[in-house]
């Protein structure tokens, strides 16, 4: 029996990740507010992200990896850009990347000198 993996972009921002038989039957329930807590309490905006499997067993591998990605690297797979999951992926840990601004450098060292 096929399935589907799916995220949800929830109210609050987060995103929701899960798998099902039916996902139009399923997304319906989301929105409905009665397929599981998280959606019950924080409302869901859209289907963001679906990737269909041959059945259940996959479906849930790929649920259990994705769950296991951080907020950037879930928003690039959503956003279809590999260049970025390549990076978020690299030597196997999910990478922060900052704003220059925002990196704070010892006083003795200037910015120039830091690149």
């Amino acid at each position: 029996m096929e399935a589907w993996f799916y995220i949800l972009r929830l109210k609050s921002g987060r995103l929701y990740a899960g798998i099902t038989t039916n996902l139009q039957k399923r997304y319906k329930e989301h929105l409905k507010r009665y397929a599981c807590r998280t959606t019950k309490i924080d409302p869901v905006i859209a289907l963001v992200y679906s990737e269909n499997f041959p059945n259940v067993s996959s479906a849930r591998k790929r649920e259990i990896q994705v769950k296991k990605w951080t907020h950037a690297k879930k928003e690039a797979l959503i956003a279809g850009d590999v260049e970025i999951l390549k990076r978020l992926s690299s030597s196997g840990k999910n990478l922060i990347f900052r704003k220059v601004s925002e990196v704070r450098l010892p006083p003795e060292r200037s910015l120039r000198t830091a690149l």
